[in-house]
């Protein structure tokens, strides 16, 4: 019947440790939900990857299911025959780098945003600058660390390759991590090491990547559907800390944006049109955010990727998307429309 509800089922918490943003950000979409549309359904995912089905993001502490493994969540098949659509709301490993996106498509499960593929990519920042280098979009500099990489036993070897490959300061990023977690800004190179140990803790793998003098932070939405892919508005970050760290995100409070951000025209058309390539290049599908640096000459690059971008009331996903006439409510309407367009 047409005008039967759409059962959507929200997933969020995870085991990643941006498990406490999960939530908030699945609350937000829980509120703008639109209720007269959708039968929503929420399944929390604690830290040690059991999934049991709560009231609501609101209240998920209220379970309404014991505890279980995803395939042994409700027998799978009756639990599958419950939801239309997923709705993962996970930020990070676990969620975000297609783990879950990987059940979903081998169960042919309709889901928002973006695939395996795409997902894995762009949730690991060295493929994510190796594919996007290969394809001819402008990267920082930049040198990977494995845990494995005999050189940790030698730190002067380290700081040696730092220094002849890239200008101080640095940062040093997990391959595999989101929310500035894990990130430090060395001014100094005997800095590094204890900068490196810290990335280390998230990931198997680190980037060095050359900082940029006065580097503005420029961040634009993507979105697409079956009918292609569309770009918003660009905004700008204004960090009070020294940069955009998880502080500044989630606790400080002080961040400035700047939304549209202030750019010459030509500029702009040029860094919407690398969003736009970068999306494609990555197969990401549905939603992303891409984040740029731009210098003071006017060149830029791309930061980061985020296939599930933060939805909560100040994040930039939404808000730059508002600026360019699509509401928070419209805005979930695409996607779940995008999703459910997925395996037609």
């Amino acid at each position: 019947m047409k005008d039967e509800k759409i059962k959507v089922g929200l997933v969020f918490g995870g085991m990643s440790p941006e498990h406490e943003i999960s939530i908030v950000s699945a609350k937000s979409v829980y509120e703008n939900l639109d209720k007269n549309k959708y039968d929503i359904f929420s399944y929390y995912i604690d830290k040690n990857g059991f999934w049991e089905e709560v009231e609501s993001p609101l209240n998920y502490e209220k379970r309404l299911t014991e505890p279980a493994p995803f395939l042994a969540f409700k027998n799978v098949k009756p639990f599958l025959e419950i939801v239309d659509i997923f709705f993962p709301i996970l930020h990070g490993p676990y969620g975000e780098d297609g783990t879950i996106q990987g059940i979903f498509e081998s169960l042919k499960i309709p889901f928002v945003g973006a695939g395996v593929a795409g997902s894995a990519v762009s949730m690991d920042k060295v493929l994510t600058k190796k594919i996007l280098e290969a394809d001819g979009i402008p990267v920082v500099d930049y040198l990977i660390i494995w845990k494995s990489n005999k050189m940790l036993d030698e730190p002067e070897k380290i700081k040696e390759s730092v220094l002849e490959g890239l200008k101080l300061p640095v940062f040093v990023k997990p391959s595999n991590s989101g929310s500035s977690i894990g990130i430090t800004k060395v001014k100094k190179i005997d800095d590094i090491m204890e900068a490196i140990m810290k990335a280390f803790k998230y990931s198997d793998k680190i980037l060095i990547e050359e900082g940029i003098e006065n580097a503005r932070e420029i961040e634009i939405s993507v979105f697409s559907d079956k009918k292609g892919i569309k770009v918003s508005v660009p905004g700008e970050v204004i960090p009070y800390n020294e940069f955009y760290d998880y502080d500044d995100k989630y606790k400080v409070g002080k961040t400035k944006f700047k939304i549209p951000v202030e750019l010459d025209e030509k500029l702009v058309e040029r860094i919407k049109k690398t969003a736009y390539d970068t999306f494609r290049i990555l197969s990401l599908y549905g939603m992303s955010r891409v984040d740029f640096l731009l210098d003071k000459d006017g060149n830029y690059y791309v930061n980061e990727v985020n296939s599930i971008p933060g939805f909560t009331s100040i994040s930039m996903y939404p808000r730059l998307w508002e600026e360019s006439g699509i509401k928070y409510n419209e805005l979930l309407d695409l996607l779940i429309q995008s999703g459910l367009q997925r395996y037609e």
